[in-house]
């Protein structure tokens, strides 16, 4: 499974925070964490030992998702610190 998730962020958050993203679907589900966009030639070891992504307000984020196929998504859990939005598809 490929997924481009598009992140627009309406208030500013002064510290870096964790950010998942949890993908159900009919046949199963995924969760990943949302983190610095790197070439696929950068070392995941490396992208490891970077602070967790900041995101700043009115900016606009791209992650690319791969995971295992997990049928018809029919919903996308985001969850920031102790804040989860679920969206039903």
């Amino acid at each position: 499974m490929y997924l481009r998730l598009l992140i627009v962020v309406l208030f500013d958050i002064n510290f870096p925070f964790e950010v998942f993203a949890e993908f159900r679907g009919t046949t199963g589900k995924f969760t990943r964490q949302l983190t610095h966009q790197m070439d696929p030639a950068v070392p995941s070891a490396f992208i490891a030992t970077l602070p967790p992504f900041q995101f700043h307000s009115g900016s606009t984020e791209h992650f690319t998702i791969r995971g295992p196929d997990v049928g018809e998504l029919i919903q996308l859990i985001i969850q920031v610190s102790t804040c989860t939005l679920i969206i039903n598809f």
